[in-house]
């Protein structure tokens, strides 16, 4: 692997909104819980959102209040998880097109 990208450390705005999600979650759980389901929904996600999102769902799962949601916080971070390893993959692939003059 050549040098580090943005991939290899979580960012200050990552961690930031992070904890923004985790803040909704203890405050408004029927809120966070909407969100999430969205994003589990939704046609695309950035790395950044998913990784996040995804991160905050597994410490609710195994710390928050609404343990009875458990499981599925845990279905819903693992489904994150993938997409955002899918929102990496297709940037890889469009700057390697891009690099190779193919438009996609």
């Amino acid at each position: 692997m050549s040098g580090s990208t943005i991939y290899d450390q979580p960012s200050d705005a990552m961690m930031a909104n992070a904890r923004n999600w985790l803040e909704l979650a203890l405050h408004d759980d029927r809120e966070f819980q909407k969100r999430l389901g969205a994003a589990r929904m939704a046609e695309t996600i950035s790395f950044e959102d998913a990784m996040t999102l995804a991160k905050a769902a597994l410490m609710v799962a195994d710390a928050g209040p609404l343990q009875t949601f458990g499981p599925w916080y845990r279905e819903s971070a693992t489904l994150l998880f993938c997409r955002a390893y899918d929102a990496v993959a297709l940037e890889r692939e469009a700057r390697a097109a891009a690099q190779a003059g193919v438009v996609q």
